[in-house]
């Protein structure tokens, strides 16, 4: 049988702690289509970099430390949350 796992996943195995319990853990919640710039930072503080805002219509990045916030005009239209490359081992199971 062969069987996918991130060298991550298998550390942990190796050392006996569950993965699940990861995986159970609820992330941070992003700023939601929708919300203004004033609302973005009064519940997610002050972002590390704001980007220029660019095109028509302007969309401007605010760039937090896990996330980016992706506002036309005042308002958020998209969040996306950083996720860290894990590169996958195979591994053969017998």
């Amino acid at each position: 049988m062969k069987l996918m796992m991130t060298s991550y996943s298998v550390f942990l195995v190796f050392l006996g702690v569950s993965t699940l319990s990861f995986a159970e853990t609820a992330p941070k919640p992003l700023p939601t289509a929708g919300m203004k710039m004033p609302q973005v930072q009064s519940q997610f503080g002050q972002p590390a970099e704001k980007l220029a805002s660019t095109g028509k219509p302007p969309i401007t990045v605010w760039r937090y430390a896990d996330f980016n916030v992706y506002f036309e005009h005042q308002t958020v239209v998209h969040s996306v949350r950083f996720v860290p490359f894990v590169r996958p081992i195979e591994i053969m199971i017998e």
